[in-house]
């Protein structure tokens, strides 16, 4: 299946940055799926919709679940599977003879469902990117911050690995590039621009949506950005 499975972040670095209006847009051009799970759904509408701050958000997150842009995928082995690596992962890391609990149900779900449908995971939080792509590197980072030694239960890593397979994982920085390159934000290139302020309008563009993105909640280095202007030819 033609998809994309999102996290919570990914979507709220997006509101926060009003870009939301973006998917719809790449929707048609990708002509594939976009899900969320049950717990993203909770934590991205049920429990904004509770609050003062971000209640906006979510009924802008809400209209695109109605529309159909962004559908929630509900079943029980999915579930019960995320149950189970849920409880791998946070018993894989050991400090001071306890485990790291390092994970939240949401972001697993939405791992373990970009797994069985064989497609991208959109997910804006360093911890569980950092788990499935370098997790030496995550050791390195506890063990710094906790000035102790960090543990590894191979076993339960090793579980983890054979029931998730290597799942490609995006940021919202990456998709907002695809956007900017498909020309979705050609709305925001007015020569007519120029003529108030001197200035080159795609840098501009490209390095307000990165910047904003980092500085709103994607975990994106200084550095990656310098190296997505540089590739995009700024």
């Amino acid at each position: 299946m033609r998809a994309m499975v999102f996290d919570s972040s990914t979507l709220i670095s997006l509101s926060t940055n009003s870009l939301l209006w973006t998917l719809p847009l790449l929707k048609q051009k990708f002509n594939g799926e976009m899900f969320i799970t049950e717990s993203v759904k909770n934590e991205v509408i049920n429990v904004p919709l509770k609050s003062k701050r971000f209640k906006l958000e979510a009924m802008q997150l809400l209209s695109l679940i109605a529309d159909g842009t962004i559908k929630i995928y509900k079943s029980d082995e999915l579930r019960l599977k995320s149950q189970r690596i849920l409880d791998l992962i946070n018993a894989t890391y050991i400090a001071r003879d306890h485990y790291i609990k390092i994970v939240q149900r949401a972001e697993v779900e939405s791992l373990i469902l970009a797994a069985m449908l064989d497609c991208a995971f959109v997910v804006d939080e360093r911890t569980i990117r950092l788990f499935v792509e370098d997790y030496k590197s995550m050791s390195k980072i506890f063990s710094e911050k906790l000035h102790d030694e960090i543990k590894i239960n191979e076993k339960n890593l090793g579980l983890f690995m054979k029931e998730v397979h290597k799942v490609p994982i995006i940021r919202s920085v990456e998709l907002m590039v695809i956007a900017y390159k498909q020309g979705i934000m050609n709305m925001y290139l007015n020569p007519n621009e120029t003529k108030i302020i001197n200035i080159d309008l795609r840098r501009t563009l490209l390095d307000g949506i990165l910047w904003g993105l980092r500085l709103r909640g994607c975990s994106v280095s200084s550095n990656e950005i310098d190296e997505i202007l540089a590739l995009n030819g700024f």
